[in-house]
């Protein structure tokens, strides 16, 4: 049986959800306190809403090129926490791209990457769904940016 977990880099702190520091706040803004602590941004638990999960990594055949690790995950939105216009939302403003996730079974850390986009589909009948599309770090070797420019004709003596 597969116990699949799935956490996402949040700030808990940003829409000041979290028992945590904050500056400028009467309560939760006092220096030498042990009740709110230091956070920022911190992986956040979002299995109870996963639905499913596909990770793809390497490649099928000896002689394919490798490509970057991709992995989509969907998230049950009805409760609209993914929704990026929801303001109530605890994740309000933080629903962007580039935000590390962390996809575990049993555990065992499997993909480890970058969400390169966001998906919401709405059906009618008032089901919602959020998909995250995400990419690992060999994205960043794969598709290198290279500028164009002009090479000089010099031998490695004269270097």
């Amino acid at each position: 049986m597969s116990t699949l977990q799935v956490e996402i880099v949040f700030d808990l702190n940003a829409n000041g959800a979290g028992d945590f520091f904050t500056l400028d706040d009467a309560a939760k803004g006092k220096l030498d306190n042990t009740d709110f602590k230091l956070a920022g941004e911190v992986l956040v638990d979002v299995s109870s809403t996963v639905r499913s999960a596909t990770v793809n990594r390497g490649r099928n055949k000896q002689l394919e090129r490798f490509t970057a690790g991709t992995a989509t995950v969907t998230l049950d939105n009805r409760n609209r926490h993914y929704d990026p216009t929801n303001a109530a939302s605890p994740y309000f403003g933080q629903i962007l791209p580039q935000k590390e996730i962390v996809i575990k079974d049993q555990g065992v850390t499997i993909y480890t990457g970058l969400i390169s986009d966001w998906n919401f589909g709405y059906a009618i009948g008032g089901d919602s769904t959020a998909e995250v599309v995400c990419v690992d770090g060999t994205s960043l070797l794969v598709d290198p940016f290279v500028t164009a420019g002009a090479q000089s004709a010099e031998t490695t003596g004269a270097r």
